[in-house]
């Protein structure tokens, strides 16, 4: 792409975020949507579903992964706040810090922080307010007493259960009852996704986007 083809990019994907903040769906509704709108004085209204439809004749199968897996997140969101509302925890990230620390058994802080893919702040953050919950505590390092070691106590334990009992609940209405054979198919995917994703992330903490993004 050219800087006037990124610039009309990022000029379309504003809009979609301002559609999708007014309640808007899907792509025939947004390309409708935009044609009512005076974009810019420099943009035409007449120009705009044409970027759009450009934009997925161009990039069909990228344009539309993003599109269907951003739908899919806010689908596990609505469906962990509903599993969730009875539980003392609230969210993915607080049951996933707490079944790593069940499965790494006492890590150091520093472990969990990497583990969650979460800024450090917000990881540090979640495991105080677990702490104050009862259901994480923490101790030195024997080893190195500069290091702080988390383990999971009694209460902890019992919600890490609970939680996990309405994750297999989520992930089986997440799979769609899905036939065997493809759900093996999706989990390889996912493991390779995730793999790609890690292992990047770990190279490319301190870059910026110029240089992590595929050519």
């Amino acid at each position: 792409m050219d800087i006037a083809e990124i610039e009309r990019v990022e000029n379309l994907l504003l809009h979609w975020k301002k559609f999708r903040e007014n309640g808007g769906e899907s792509l025939v509704e947004f390309a409708d949507w935009l044609k009512k709108r005076q974009i810019s004085e420099k943009t035409p209204i007449h120009s705009v579903p044409v970027q759009v439809e450009q934009f997925m004749i161009q990039n069909p199968v990228y344009a539309q992964i993003g599109y269907f897996w951003g739908r899919l997140n806010r689908y596990a969101n609505f469906w962990t706040k509903k599993a969730f509302t009875d539980l003392p925890i609230k969210t993915v990230e607080e049951f996933g810090i707490l079944m790593f620390v069940k499965l790494s058994e006492n890590p150091r802080k520093s472990e969990v922080s990497e583990n969650s893919l979460l800024e450090t702040s917000t990881c540090l953050e979640i495991i105080k307010r677990l702490v104050r919950q009862g259901f994480l505590f923490e101790e030195k390092d024997q080893k190195d007493k500069r290091s702080l070691r988390i383990g999971l106590t009694e209460k902890g334990l019992g919600v890490v259960f609970l939680s996990l009992q309405k994750m297999q609940e989520i992930s089986h209405l997440l799979s769609a009852e899905l036939p065997e054979q493809q759900q093996n198919e999706l989990l390889a995917m996912f493991q390779t996704l995730d793999q790609f994703h890690f292992d990047l992330l770990q190279k490319a903490k301190e870059k910026n986007w110029e240089q992590i993004k595929l050519k």
